[in-house]
């Protein structure tokens, strides 16, 4: 019994590794999802609320797939993210052996990572790297992906497991606790380069306790104020004038004059021109907008209300620092860019769940 349970414990996280690698492995990495949330299901007895939920999105679901469009115009990132809310509520939270199951995935994503991108740069190839010019605006400069497909998403899968060692009492060895960050200022990532800087401020045991968070965004803080100084052309720090156009370009395309549409969402896909920029656009970036653009005002008001109880119930159980990195990550995140397609974002808010119990022994 002791070596099915050993058996599946391994089987599950190189499931959620695999489904973690999209951008190398492709539709195998969905499929490799779709196998963890089906076990769950099968193996695990689940309170009938969450049998309820998976109803009311599935005739959510058909009502918009029967909207006046074809199935051919319907965007694919619908089912994605239909997928990341299945696993999310696949996972059994009474047993705490799948906080370790998802512990552990994100630790080998995040060691894989550095192993992948060292040999990328021992071959010569920028496979983890994204050109800082158009992601960030950094002429010149090459900022760490990883195998995930933005820098954005492999800061805050950092963050969140520097963040969560810490407040769950993680033991871990000085490669893994060092690894994420190195990791952070590699990134170029500026939102959470400022969510980490936030949490120093307020909380003094964080400097004490984890100096290296401190310096890690600190190098990563100085190099990004230091770019204006070096010449106009290696600054072009126009990322959030970029992302205002590309959220006008979506909205100027939203038919607000539809009640369905405004109330619902609207599945069809989406394509935009941005004259500033020469370039047609068919992604959405701002998560706010992701979501009133396919699931309309019913979509943001419980996002908005599952987000908030999530962060409420974190700190009156007295977990102040994953409520405050909540906040920041569900609230300010969102606006520069979207996660709810990854499997980062899944294990993020699958682990925050299990850290709102209030004993996790019962």
């Amino acid at each position: 019994m002791k070596k099915k349970h050993n058996l599946l414990y391994i089987f599950s996280v190189l499931l959620l590794v695999i489904s973690s690698m999209p951008s190398i492995l492709g539709n195998a990495s969905y499929f490799s999802l779709i196998i963890f949330l089906s076990i769950n299901f099968i193996l695990n007895k689940h309170n009938p609320s969450i049998y309820i939920i998976l109803l009311l999105f599935s005739l959510f679901y058909v009502l918009n797939l029967i909207n006046p469009i074809s199935f051919e115009e319907v965007d694919i990132v619908v089912f994605n993210f239909l997928l990341q809310i299945i696993a999310i509520l696949s996972i059994p939270y009474k047993k705490l052996i799948y906080e370790n199951i998802i512990y552990d995935a994100i630790k080998i994503q995040l060691v894989l990572n550095v192993i992948i991108t060292i040999l990328c740069i021992m071959v010569g190839s920028d496979f983890t790297f994204v050109d800082a010019t158009y992601a960030k605006g950094f002429d010149g400069f090459w900022a760490l992906k990883g195998i995930y497909s933005t820098p954005q998403i492999l800061a805050s899968l950092a963050l969140f497991f520097i963040i969560y060692s810490y407040s769950e009492h993680k033991n871990n060895n000085i490669i893994l606790k060092l690894i994420p960050y190195v990791i952070i200022p590699l990134t170029l990532n500026r939102v959470n380069f400022f969510i980490g800087f936030f949490m120093i401020l307020i909380n003094q045991k964080i400097i004490k306790i984890k100096y290296w968070l401190f310096f890690s965004i600190l190098l990563g803080v100085v190099f990004l104020f230091l770019l204006p100084l070096l010449g106009s052309d290696l600054a072009k720090i126009n990322t959030i004038e970029s992302r205002l156009y590309l959220t006008e370009g979506v909205v100027n395309k939203i038919n607000f004059n539809s009640f369905i549409n405004i109330t619902f969402g609207n599945f069809g896909k989406i394509d935009f021109y941005l004259a500033k920029y020469d370039l047609m656009k068919n992604y959405i970036e701002n998560g706010y907008v992701f979501i009133f653009k396919y699931f309309g005002f019913i979509g943001i008001i419980t996002y908005l209300f599952l987000s908030t109880s999530l962060i409420y119930f974190l700190f009156i159980n007295k977990k102040h620092n994953l409520s405050i990195f909540a906040f920041f990550y569900m609230f300010i995140t969102q606006l520069f860019t979207h996660e709810f397609l990854t499997i980062a974002y899944m294990q993020i808010i699958s682990l925050l769940i299990f850290s709102c119990q209030k004993n996790k022994s019962s």
